[in-house]
């Protein structure tokens, strides 16, 4: 009997202790599929970043419309967001290859801190892209105060070849300093001043009118 107890009790350990091997073989092989499909979708991830980086990493040369100070290298596709980002703690946005570079980089490295946002923010006004334009007027309408050169900028933007930069820069001028902007369009050739000043009209706020040229 006592015999029949120890075998039964022995079979009984066996069978848990089977039992919680296949379970633990089970556990370990989720675990092992969990950690696969993780680092699988980790792979993709930093895949889609470096792929983004190299997009955000491409440059172009960009001729100089707004007084840089410099001949420009900019980024060629910056991401939604990437200006505002950027401009917190801007790099030089010029080609450091060109000729002249070595003065437009000793004037930014001397610059302060709100100087180099300026400057960074006149290179993208002249960015081919006018999405990226109209987010460095939208920097423009943030950071204005600390450029002098604010006027002539949207004064040039308000005859820009997209709509939308059109439509930018007129709101800019509305929100304060319209007749800072026709004052400069009144020192322009006829043509191009009525053609900027006529974007003014057509974006005026409700009641109001831009001065006359």
């Amino acid at each position: 009997m006592e015999r029949y107890l120890l075998l039964s009790a022995a079979a009984i350990g066996i069978l848990v202790l089977g039992t919680a091997a296949i379970r633990a073989v089970h556990r370990m092989r989720a675990g092992s599929a969990r950690r696969a499909r993780r680092g699988a979708a980790a792979r993709r991830r930093v895949a889609h970043a470096t792929d983004r980086a190299d997009a955000a990493t491409e440059t172009i040369a960009v001729a100089d419309r707004f007084g840089a100070g410099g001949p420009l290298l900019l980024t060629a596709e910056p991401q939604t967001g990437d200006l505002l980002y950027a401009a917190a703690s801007p790099s030089p946005p010029f080609d450091l290859t060109a000729p002249g570079a070595a003065d437009a980089l000793q004037d930014w490295e001397s610059a302060a801190p709100a100087r180099r946002r300026t400057v960074f923010v006149r290179a993208y006004l002249a960015h081919p892209l006018p999405r990226v334009r109209t987010e460095a007027l939208e920097l423009v309408g943030r950071f204005g105060g600390e450029d002098t050169r604010v006027p002539r900028h949207l004064a040039a933007l308000l005859r820009d070849d997209a709509a939308s930069v059109r439509r930018t820069a007129a709101g800019l001028a509305w929100s304060g300093g319209v007749e800072a902007v026709v004052a400069v369009l009144r020192e322009e050739p006829a043509a191009e001043a009525d053609r900027a000043h006529a974007e003014l009209v057509a974006h005026a706020p409700e009641g109001r009118e831009p001065p006359a040229l």
